[in-house]
């Protein structure tokens, strides 16, 4: 039989795909999920993806053929709006049993596309799974954007997996389990380990050690490659304020800075929104008297479970008053913690807080809160 891709690695497959494809000139060469590409004032994107049994069955088409209309489906896009294609980034699911012969197959098809079109493979991404479990989230990826193979199971974890007081989902769930993490997962972990092979685990352990010492690599790379380019990039601008921040500094961060660029290991308060507010006080309640302080805005703080009466860091939830079934949560886990605590509520404030004026509110309770605990 020949290799799947459980025998060599996610960063073994993308070495030996990308060197079936026109790589061409980058800023930063591709490997990582992310590309760095020069580009225009005006630019298009696309993003169209293919999924097996509905936009292409192997039965009828061969793996060079799907890789091929994979690329050109993309391209015709970028056409369509009188534009040129220049590069792509190429994001593969597959079961770790695939074999590496059918995703070289695929990627040949690509790249012959990609020849044609005069485009070039600037990254990208590769998912191999057979099962997934998701723990008390939502959203856990964008269908429209990435998801895992169809015949990939998926298990949701959660105190509420079903959303029954909270109706929203943003994924198929193949297997719903009812219970908190911290007690479910470690009887989850003792019955598989006595069907899973440790041998196999342990190769694993090993594989994934190596992957994460390519990826840390990868990163000071990054960080050498851009360090002079005009506008700053972001990731130099984040290991700049890593050299500078004392260890006791706290960030607030609006999504540009990059935490792989710019880590923080001496928590002082946690801030946490939707799904974030419960994992802090999860947090909160192991770490003790690590934490000073804990603010959940919009919070879920109900999926902290039974860790509630064990947070002994002073609390605020702050929920917006138009937000019904948020306020109702947060009042169930308000009655379950000991701790010192306090809930706001902002009237006439959503669960995302875009009203004007609402999200200058939250600043001033959680500053007002951390000045007040955190000394």
């Amino acid at each position: 039989m020949g290799e799947d891709l459980s025998d060599l690695g996610e960063l073994e497959v993308i070495r030996r795909l990308l060197a079936r494809v026109p790589t061409g000139e980058l800023i930063v060469p591709p490997g990582d999920d992310a590309a760095l590409v020069p580009m225009t004032s005006e630019t298009l994107a696309t993003a169209d993806l293919l999924v097996e049994g509905r936009h292409f069955d192997f039965a009828f088409s061969s793996p060079g053929d799907v890789g091929f209309k994979a690329l050109t489906v993309n391209v015709s896009d970028i056409a369509a709006m009188g534009g040129r294609p220049r590069y792509a980034t190429v994001s593969v699911g597959a079961p770790a049993a695939t074999g590496v012969a059918v995703l070289e197959a695929l990627y040949d098809g690509i790249g012959e596309a990609a020849r044609a079109y005069g485009v070039t493979i600037a990254g990208g991404d590769t998912v191999g799974a057979d099962a997934i479990i998701v723990l008390e989230c939502d959203v856990p990826w964008i269908p429209s954007l990435e998801a895992p193979r169809p015949e990939c199971r998926v298990i949701h974890l959660g105190v509420d997996p079903l959303f029954s007081r909270y109706p929203i989902r943003g994924f198929p769930c193949d297997l719903a389990v009812t219970g908190a993490a911290a007690t479910a997962l470690p009887e989850l972990a003792a019955g598989l380990d006595r069907r899973v092979s440790r041998s196999a685990v342990s190769q694993r352990q090993h594989r994934l050690a190596e992957e994460r010492e390519a990826l840390v690599a990868g990163w000071q790379k990054t960080r050498e490659s851009v360090a002079g380019m005009r506008p700053i990039h972001m990731a130099w601008a984040s290991a700049c304020i890593a050299r500078v921040k004392p260890e006791d500094a706290i960030l607030v961060n609006e999504y540009t800075l990059m935490p792989e660029h710019c880590g923080s290991n001496l928590p002082g308060s946690y801030f946490g929104s939707s799904t974030g507010g419960g994992a802090a006080l999860v947090a909160a309640a192991e770490l003790q008297n690590e934490v000073g302080a804990v603010v959940s805005r919009g919070g879920r703080p109900d999926l902290a479970g039974a860790a509630l009466p064990q947070v002994k860091a002073p609390t605020l939830l702050i929920v917006g008053g138009d937000d019904t079934p948020v306020i109702a949560m947060n009042r169930e886990a308000y009655d379950r913690m000991t701790t010192l605590r306090k809930m706001e509520i902002i009237p006439g404030a959503s669960h995302l807080f875009e009203e004007p004026g609402t999200l200058e509110k939250v600043a001033k309770l959680a500053g007002d809160w951390f000045k007040k605990y955190l000394r």
